[in-house]
């Protein structure tokens, strides 16, 4: 697992593999020198973490939300009605 998340094994990976490295490092390298990828590698300074990655409550955010969206997909409830109910069932678990 060391290996892998090592310097060595990154630059592997973003030569061979064409995927971008995951250490900052080889990632600043690639980044100075890729032509191809560099759209995308430009939109990453403004990518947020997914909110499972911000929070310990992330779970319980998209637990909430998916049975809102699966209320108001159904026609079970309304949009607001859903996603309020949602936010109430979020407070009431993580309080």
């Amino acid at each position: 697992m060391k290996w892998l998340s090592g310097t060595e094994a990154q630059k592997l990976r973003s030569e061979n593999g064409k995927v971008l490295p995951a250490t900052v490092t080889e990632l600043e390298e690639v980044k100075a020198n890729e032509v191809a990828d560099k759209p995308v590698i430009e939109m990453m300074d403004y990518a947020k973490k997914p909110v499972t990655l911000r929070s310990t409550h992330g779970p319980i955010f998209v637990e909430e939300f998916n049975k809102a969206m699966e209320k108001i997909l159904l026609k079970q409830q309304d949009v607001k009605g859903a996603l309020d109910e949602a936010a109430k069932n979020v407070d009431s678990k993580i309080k």
